[in-house]
């Protein structure tokens, strides 16, 4: 909602600038720069931030959709004189084109291919190819074709080409998906743009391209990650944290310890007794975590009112909600489904929580290998990390290799201890002991509810792994597979 608020805000304002932009005070030639370069087009591509959370949840058939839709409203607007309408619109359509295009790119080497390609390919269709020639004959067309920032006293505006804004978009949502630095590059992209605007005016160049400086902004803000993934680095899985921080603390050490270059969070971090500090724990990692969506997660920022259900998971999912902040609860929500990571020595990876299809899928280490094989349709990773279970396994299926990393918080592996797996250059399933007498106080001071329970028979003992497979064999049977 944090978010949802402040999009709007952005929206009015800037709508509202547009609306009177004509009437205020005329700044000058550089004054115009400085303002529309690093104030106005910051402010613009702000939205592309703010909406950042649609493109982590939006399937690509949506995306689809809104492109042509939103396509079809820009014309509409432009064909009736609603210029301005049809100026968002088309940031809008041409955002979600280049989340849509996204979904095309299986590897962040594929991103640094285009971001390397585009430099020379821009720079020729500006002074010798076809945007030159739509620019200098054809002005009406690159009008139709670009996004304007009205001057302040002006009735000119300066433009961006709507491929600037596409592959800005592609670029910031290349920083989710791959675990890159979403905030330091889209403040580097956004300055690029102000910093081309500065050399056009100066060197009195027009129509100056945008893309080779914006694919320079995206390469320097993320060149050191891209290259520790083109190599391979070192990956510590942590599952299943289920607010247990005490258990986390002592696997965060081992991590430590072990030198793991990166840690992914796999999901279901927050529903459990101190959810707070688990999630801001693992948040100031800064950029060595990166994280994906468990159904515990999504549940806990989805959670419902007092009444809507008495079920003890019902309970715990909206204690676990009341304590975390609105900011919390969106950045849980805007999760992704997976990530993929370049393991050292064990190439590409997919991790996801229940299966790559669904949060909540059931595999376990009996799972039937056809059932099991129909979850890894259309994977093209070799290796598949998951969670869920709560029980550490490590089997071939349909030849890929599928690993359970097993729980931190809450293991069912029959002995006490924080679960997880370090990955590179092979796949070790490890166990951390840590003093689960003090946890268990710790857990029974917090008011989750049952924590008197949780302690006793998820901290101080544990189920054992065949009973919890054979467990969850049975609610798998009872339930229908995702289509």
């Amino acid at each position: 909602m944090v978010r949802a608020a402040a999009l709007l805000a952005a929206l009015t304002l800037l709508a509202v600038y547009y609306s009177v932009s004509e009437s205020l005070f005329d700044l000058g030639t550089w004054g115009d720069v400085a303002f529309v370069g690093f104030v106005l087009m910051p402010a613009f591509f702000s939205l592309t931030w703010l909406a950042l959370p649609l493109w982590r949840v939006a399937s690509p058939s949506a995306l689809g959709g809104a492109v042509a839709a939103l396509v079809l409203l820009a014309v509409l607007f432009e064909l009736t004189g609603l210029d301005v309408a049809a100026n968002f619109v088309k940031f809008a359509a041409v955002t979600a084109a280049g989340w849509w295009f996204l979904g095309f790119f299986e590897a962040v080497s594929w991103v640094l291919l285009v971001a390397l390609l585009i430099i020379p390919v821009d720079t020729f269709s500006v002074f010798r190819g076809p945007t030159k020639v739509i620019v200098e004959e054809q002005p009406q067309v690159f009008d139709a074709l670009s996004i304007a920032f009205p001057l302040p006293g002006e009735e000119f505006s300066a433009q961006l080409g709507l491929p600037d804004v596409l592959f800005f978009a592609l670029f910031l949502g290349a920083t989710v998906r791959f675990g890159l630095r979403p905030g330091l590059t889209w403040v580097l992209m956004t300055l690029s743009f102000g910093a081309t605007l500065a050399l056009a005016v100066a060197f009195d160049i027009g129509g100056l391209p945008a893309l080779p400086l914006l694919s320079a902004a995206f390469v320097l803000a993320n060149g050191d990650r891209i290259w520790r993934q083109l190599r391979g680095v070192r990956v510590a899985a942590l599952y299943d944290v289920h607010g247990n921080l005490p258990a986390l603390e002592a696997a965060l050490a081992e991590v430590e310890r072990c030198r793991a270059d990166l840690v992914v969070v796999g999901g279901d971090v927050a529903i459990g007794p101190m959810p707070r500090e688990c999630l801001e724990r693992l948040r100031a990692l800064g950029d060595r975590a990166l994280f994906l969506r468990g159904n515990g997660d999504r549940e806990v920022a989805e959670a419902l009112p007092a009444g809507h259900d008495d079920d003890l998971w019902a309970a715990r999912t909206r204690w676990a909600a009341e304590q975390l902040d609105g900011e919390q609860l969106e950045f849980l929500a805007g999760l992704p489904l997976t990530q993929t990571v370049g393991v050292k020595g064990l190439g590409r990876a997919l991790f996801c929580h229940g299966s790559p299809r669904s949060d909540e899928e059931i595999v376990t280490a009996l799972t039937p290998e056809e059932r099991a094989a129909s979850m890894l349709s259309g994977v093209v990773e070799r290796l598949v990390v998951c969670g869920h279970t709560h029980v550490q396994f490590d089997r071939l299926v349909a030849g890929k290799r599928l690993v359970n990393a097993g729980s931190v918080g809450l293991p069912y592996e029959g002995s006490p201890g924080a679960y997880w797996a370090l990955l590179g250059p092979d796949v070790e399933l490890r166990r951390t002991p840590y003093d689960v007498e003090a946890a268990a106080a710790a857990i029974r001071a917090t008011g989750f509810p049952g924590a008197d329970v949780l302690a006793a028979e998820n901290v101080l003992t544990t189920p054992g792994p065949d009973e919890a497979a054979e467990q969850f064999e049975r609610l798998a049977g009872a339930t229908v597979d995702p289509k």
